[in-house]
């Protein structure tokens, strides 16, 4: 398997994650929705600051991914669409995850610290990457266990942030962190 197949592949796992509803496309309606879920998973209620912030950075995050993937301009991204942007801007530009996801990921995670200790314990992690993510329960308990590098029984904003960094950028087939956001083939 090469590079690029190894991050297509990743790339196509992550599109289905941000296919809120599941129709095969990627639409801003399934970001609006996402920051919805994990609002309200967070323990936040529509319409409360914190849901507005929620808001306003998957809809800021929507924008970039728009900007970047939508190639026929008809604000919907196909999976074809999403890989072939993201695996050049991968691939071209690594730098770019700190520009464009390490931003979301410390806002939110930051949000989902209900014990305000800098860090996720198991249930705050369950919460963040089930809303976030959109992960089943135990794909969510799997990254968490993936993550958890040292054994604390915490997620730091760091672990996360490699972790996430590593799915991405990563070119080891056997890696652990192919599996962040459950199995490739799903």
């Amino acid at each position: 398997m090469t590079d690029v197949d190894l991050v297509a592949r990743k790339l196509a796992r992550r599109f289905q994650v941000w296919d809120y509803d599941g129709n095969g496309l990627v639409e801003r309606v399934d970001f609006v929705r996402r920051g919805r879920r994990l609002a309200v998973g967070l323990g936040y209620s529509i319409g409360s600051p914190e849901h507005q912030v929620i808001h306003e950075t998957l809809v800021q995050q929507w924008d970039a991914l728009a900007a970047a993937a939508d190639a026929d301009g008809d604000d919907k991204i196909t999976e074809s669409e999403y890989v072939t942007a993201f695996t050049s801007l991968i691939i071209d530009h690594p730098e770019a995850f700190d520009e464009l996801y390490a931003p979301l990921i410390r806002l939110t995670m930051h949000l989902a610290d209900a014990g305000g200790d800098g860090k996720l314990d198991r249930a705050e992690w369950l919460n963040w990457s089930t809303g976030y993510l959109g992960q089943s329960a135990d794909d969510a308990a799997a990254s968490f266990d993936l993550l958890d590098i040292d054994s604390d029984g915490h997620v730091s904003t760091e672990e996360a942030l490699n972790g996430v960094r590593e799915f991405y950028l990563g070119t080891d087939p056997k890696a652990d962190t192919n599996l962040l956001l459950g199995p490739l083939d799903q």
